[in-house]
């Protein structure tokens, strides 16, 4: 992932170019986007993990902030900053979701693992 984040930040003007002159001026949107990419990446894979586990309550929670969040922020962004707000919107909805579920996911860890150890 990290190979194709990095030619499509730099390379993406080029790339936006095959689709019109208008799209290139949505390269700074582009770029947000794509750095944002490993955030998004992290909050995708818990879902199905949820899923998995049979919590839909947390998948519901998850969804309705995300919705929230991006829906404010890119509400706000967007009147000050044009549709580059929206990829700061973007960038900070998922920055905070993905570092939220780093966090729990850290922390569940931990505890099973200690868990596990004071048994043996």
């Amino acid at each position: 992932m990290v190979p194709l984040v990095i030619m499509i930040y730099f390379m993406g003007n080029t790339l936006l170019c095959f689709f019109g002159k208008d799209y290139i001026e949505a390269y700074g949107l582009l770029k947000l986007l794509v750095l944002s990419s490993f955030f998004v990446t992290i909050y995708m894979l818990f879902l199905p993990i949820q899923n998995i586990k049979m919590k839909p309550q947390r998948i519901t929670l998850l969804n309705s902030l995300r919705a929230s969040l991006l829906l404010s922020l890119s509400y706000t962004f967007i009147k000050k900053l044009g549709i580059t707000g929206y990829g700061y919107a973007w960038m900070i909805t998922y920055g905070i979701l993905g570092l939220g579920v780093a966090g729990i996911a850290i922390a569940l860890y931990l505890t099973h693992r200690i868990k596990a150890e004071s048994k043996g």
